[in-house]
């Protein structure tokens, strides 16, 4: 901007106030004729400059299209790159949850082989990986212990469960 207003005045400059070329183009000495003529080529030379001055500032503005499309790549890939970088940073903390609940489950499954000796003196929460083979039915109330079928799986309930046709299908990690 400062660039345009300095050649603004640049042109301008040599030009004279609108009031002394009147004057001079009054009055009837051929001299003034020719300071009129000079006046009027040096403005027409500055409005010239300025125009070329103009068009080059609108050529400078707007890139070609193979400018515009190298920006556009370029912008592309570093968001490419940012994503990436959240994506694995996301998959480091989804694996980090993963060994923590591995951990947990290997932790909770070594306590309930402790404890199954003392079967009796602790209440069970859970209930561990159940194969039957037949069609059985269970109704089962409050600390009662149950033997299905042939299985022969002996089962301590803390809650009322229902298993209905368990026939080939396991339950894993139960909880109340």
């Amino acid at each position: 901007m400062i660039g345009c207003v300095m050649a603004l005045e640049a042109a301008l400059l040599p030009c004279l106030p609108a009031r002394e070329l009147q004057a001079i183009d009054r009055s009837p000495h051929p001299s003034h004729q020719i300071d009129v003529e000079r006046h009027a080529r040096d403005f027409m030379e500055a409005a010239k400059k300025l125009q070329l001055y103009f068009i080059g500032l609108q050529r400078e503005d707007k890139p070609t299209m193979s400018e515009t499309l190298r920006k556009d790549i370029a912008m592309m890939e570093e968001e490419l790159k940012v994503k990436d970088e959240l994506i694995k940073k996301q998959e480091r903390l989804i694996q980090g949850w993963r060994k923590e609940l591995k951990d947990q489950a290997e932790k909770h499954n070594t306590e309930l082989e402790r404890s199954s000796g003392s079967r009796y003196n602790r209440r069970y929460y859970h209930i561990q990986t159940i194969y039957a083979r037949k069609r059985t039915t269970i109704k089962t109330y409050e600390n009662k212990e149950e033997t299905i079928g042939e299985s022969g799986i002996t089962i301590d309930f803390d809650l009322l469960v229902e298993i209905v046709d368990v026939n080939c299908h396991v339950l894993r990690d139960i909880s109340a």
